[in-house]
């Protein structure tokens, strides 16, 4: 894990993402070699990466049909093979199936529906759909980079894995509150996760991206600042939180 510097110039874009509601598909053309999909469950998300191709800077697609509360899509890495990640973040856990739908194009579709008919589709080239091994627990490498910190604040990590409308069942489920907080720094993993230090005066949280916070949740890291997607009285917000000064922390 290491602390983020800049991301490097990214070569003009090979991958064209284009997200169809009725009936819900994502599909993805352009240059790359072969792709990976797999879960991950904290939040749960969807993944599939485009080994071989380039996007420059970020994307967000909102989608909010079929459990999909939104597309993302960046470079995920860039030596020395670079990868192009698309991530479907869900309301809850759910099966999706990719196919290919001819030369360099790949559909994304709730498991058990056919992509639509495509022209033609010619044989595929070298593709890999076997799954990377499960991600290892993120929580005990974050705790680390932290208590390597000059005088690191108590570390508070809060996951939610239940209904936001149902009552808390334990002690800890205790949320952020954006108007709150302070964004003391930002860390990424190995795979290239990144998770943003944040407090709010008497307890310290470690958040990643679509996490939730008190009325919404947290939308995206950037490289030293963050933005909270609140939701008040059917109407949503965007809310940024910068890194804090030295002097602040």
């Amino acid at each position: 894990m290491m602390l983020i510097m800049g991301l490097p110039t990214l070569l003009p874009a090979q991958v064209k993402v284009e997200v169809q509601k009725t009936p819900f598909q994502v599909t993805l053309q352009g240059t790359f070699q072969g792709f990976q999909q797999f879960a991950l469950a904290q939040p749960p998300r969807f993944v599939v990466d485009l080994v071989g191709a380039r996007y420059p800077g970020m994307d967000e697609i909102p989608v909010g049909v079929q459990g999909v509360v939104r597309v993302r899509i960046a470079q995920h890495a860039v030596d020395p093979t670079p990868v192009v990640r698309v991530v479907l973040d869900l309301e809850q856990p759910g099966r999706f199936a990719v196919a290919e739908a001819g030369e360099d194009k790949l559909v994304i579709t709730p498991a058990g529906t056919a992509p639509a008919p495509s022209p033609a589709p010619k044989p595929p080239v070298a593709r890999s759909e076997t799954a990377p091994s499960p991600a290892t627990d993120v929580q005990d490498s974050v705790e680390a980079e932290i208590l390597r910190l000059k005088s690191p604040p108590p570390v508070r990590v809060v996951r939610l894995n239940r209904d936001p409308f149902e009552p808390p069942n334990r002690v800890e489920d205790t949320l952020l509150v954006p108007q709150r907080a302070k964004l003391l720094g930002i860390v990424k993993n190995d795979a290239g996760e990144r998770f943003a230090l944040l407090t709010d005066g008497e307890q310290n949280y470690v958040l990643r991206e679509g996490d939730r916070v008190a009325q919404g949740r947290l939308a995206r890291i950037g490289e030293d600042f963050v933005v909270f997607s609140i939701y008040e009285y059917g109407v949503a917000r965007a809310y940024r939180v910068k890194l804090a000064d030295k002097k602040e922390k």
